[in-house]
């Protein structure tokens, strides 16, 4: 397979494709690239097919009339020309290796200090499931729990798992995403400092939005999230019927935890939706004005 870079506005798909001279001897699915960053696309290899270009051994071995893969563009428009790719290099190892976490962090519950972990990753290939591990003295880590992936997916998968901190002071957490034949990639370290209510210490930092509060409310709320990297944000409010009403944020924010306030002193009672997007992540609450 390859691994290809999107910036996430890109409206084409591309596919692997394992070649032996001009023929096509199998493809993977044809992917939306619509993702940001990274993201693993290709095709898992079946020996039956391979059978007339082996003259020895395996696939890989010298001889054989199989001269690697190729990416294309399926049907694709870029730029007002139809791109195609060609990436020639062996194929020396199985597909199913993991593909990454896009962004990872934690968030602790201010009275009873639960942890929640939460973690994103572009997209999957044969991922059977993560692993939590916790450690209580920075070197030992302990499996403490799992989540099922969805195995198989070429857009952006979000999760989260959460552990009682047990009056725990310090918590250091990895994230273990493992394919199905075994393959394992590990999060960087999530460290954890319970310092008092209120006052926990989490790095990385995290995507979140969190429910407004008040709510019902009448005429002002507030409206916390994380980014979990500097980058463009916007935070925006719809009516029931999807309307625009105001746009709270539109800008570069730090990573990190923020705070908005809005007065909704200009609008009637109801039911209203605020919508937090990066080029990572978005995410969409309700909330009511009660007057």
């Amino acid at each position: 397979g390859a691994w290809v870079w999107a910036n996430g506005n890109e409206k084409i798909t591309m596919r692997t494709v394992i070649r032996g001279g001009a023929t096509g001897i199998c493809q993977g699915p044809a992917f939306p690239v619509n993702h940001y960053g990274w993201k693993l696309i290709g095709v898992r290899l079946n020996e039956n097919l391979f059978s007339p270009y082996l003259t020895s051994g395996k696939i890989v071995d010298t001889g054989n009339k199989f001269n690697g893969f190729h990416v294309e563009g399926n049907n694709s428009d870029l730029d007002g020309k139809t791109v195609v790719l060609y990436i020639d290099k062996m194929v020396t190892s199985a597909l199913t290796v993991p593909t990454g976490f896009l962004d990872y962090g934690a968030k602790v519950d201010s009275l009873s200090k639960d942890v929640t972990l939460n973690w994103g990753v572009n997209s999957e290939i044969s991922i059977s499931r993560y692993e939590i591990e916790r450690s209580t003295d920075g070197t030992t880590y302990s499996l403490i729990g799992s989540v099922t992936a969805a195995g198989n997916s070429d857009t952006t998968k979000r999760y989260s798992f959460t552990n009682p901190s047990q009056n725990l002071q310090s918590v250091k957490y990895r994230i273990v995403q493992i394919t199905n034949d075994g393959a394992k990639e590990y999060s960087p370290v999530i460290t954890v400092l319970l310092t008092g209510i209120g006052n926990a210490i989490v790095t990385p930092f995290t995507y979140s939005l969190e429910q407004n509060f008040p709510n019902p409310f009448n005429p002002t709320t507030t409206i916390s999230f994380s980014l979990a990297i500097t980058e463009k944000a916007t935070l925006k409010i719809f009516d029931i019927l999807g309307r625009e009403v105001t746009t709270l944020v539109n800008n570069e924010l730090g990573a990190g935890a923020h705070i908005i306030e809005w007065n909704s002193s200009n609008v009637s009672s109801g039911v209203y939706f605020y919508r937090l997007e990066t080029s990572n992540y978005v995410n969409t609450k309700k909330m009511v004005v009660m007057k």
